[in-house]
């Protein structure tokens, strides 16, 4: 397999072996390998989630059943008009 990186990843590469990270262009690829199957596990993972199920209002405000909490309106919500 022949790879043809553009002149600023060629730069990246070059960088990173004279700094140390890495000390050959197959090392580079074994990363970019690894790092792909990190992010094919991510997503195998995520499609595999269930979604969430939808809840109704019943359900939702079930557990604050009993304690007495007041969801009454305040009907007084905006300047009294003089007419």
């Amino acid at each position: 397999m022949i790879i043809h990186p553009r002149p600023d990843q060629e730069f990246k590469i070059h960088e990173a072996m004279r700094s140390g990270l890495i000390e050959n262009e197959a090392e580079l690829l074994d990363l970019g390998l690894e790092s792909l199957q990190q992010r094919l596990l991510t997503k195998s993972r995520q499609s595999t989630e269930k979604p969430k199920e939808k809840r109704s209002l019943v359900e939702l405000f079930d557990p604050l059943r009993g304690l007495d909490l007041d969801f009454e309106r305040n009907p007084s919500t905006s300047r009294p008009v003089e007419l």
